[in-house]
Parts: structure tokens; sequence; C-alpha cells
């Protein structure tokens, strides 16, 4: 359990664009909503940024 579970799409975007480190818990959270929990635990120092933004592009329904 991340903490995040009981958080909307947009509670939970919010609190990712408020914070200014990142949030293990939240971008897990924000990873599993958007289908990329796999690639998000794949991911290392620097690709994890990739997954958070593809992410969030899912989660806002951006293309």
């Amino acid at each position: 359990m991340t903490g995040f579970e009981n958080y909307t799409d947009e509670e939970l975007l919010k609190k990712y664009d408020d914070m200014d480190y990142y949030d293990d818990d939240l971008n897990r959270e924000l990873a599993a909503r958007a289908g990329l929990l796999d690639e998000y635990n794949e991911a290392d120092g620097q690709s994890f940024e990739d997954v958070l933004y593809e992410a969030e592009k899912v989660l806002r329904k951006e293309n």
C-alpha cells in the first residue's frame, strides 16, 4: 500500500505537482494507475522520470 489509494486521480496529480522532491510511494501509485508499474520498477535513476512523465500524460488523458 502506498498511502495514496484513496486519492482521486486529480488529487494524486495535484500532490505530484506540488511536491518539490520525488516520493517513491506517490510515484508508484502514479505509475500503477497508468499501467506502468513494471516499467517504473525496472527504471534506473534517470529513466524513472520518463516513466513518470508518461504516467502523468495517461492520467491527464493527454496524447
